[in-house]
């Protein structure tokens, strides 16, 4: 493979990392189109997997490693491994264990509500 596709493959790798892992942050501003954004994400992790599995074909018909290969085939690794590992991100934005420095709280018209905590 030429280097092109191994440099596509490694922003793709980095880029889903962090999609993966700020999805949380920004899936309530998309509001409807969040489920797009979700089947998205989706099929951009089948298309990090495909590549995976074409890389590690290309490395056993090879029987040898370039350091471009073997970069995009770790990036891609770890990728999805952590995708999988953790689906809705590396850090917890939760943050249940944290204590509560500011928690403010507003109601509006028809006893709409909107609560902001701050960890």
């Amino acid at each position: 493979m030429n280097t092109a596709i191994h440099k596509i493959s490694w922003i793709s790798a980095i880029g889903l990392l962090v999609a993966v892992n700020t999805f949380g942050l920004w899936q309530w501003k998309l509001g409807g189109f969040a489920l797009l954004a979700m089947l998205a994400l989706l099929f951009w992790f089948l298309f990090l997997l495909v590549l995976l599995i074409m890389h590690a074909a290309m490395i056993i018909r090879e029987r040898a490693i370039n350091w471009s290969t073997g970069l995009s085939m770790t990036l891609l690794g770890l990728s999805v491994g952590l995708t999988c590992a953790f689906p809705r991100g590396i850090v917890d934005l939760s943050g249940s264990g944290a204590n509560d420095l500011l928690i403010a709280y507003r109601e509006g018209a028809a006893n709409c509500s909107i609560t902001l905590t701050l960890k």
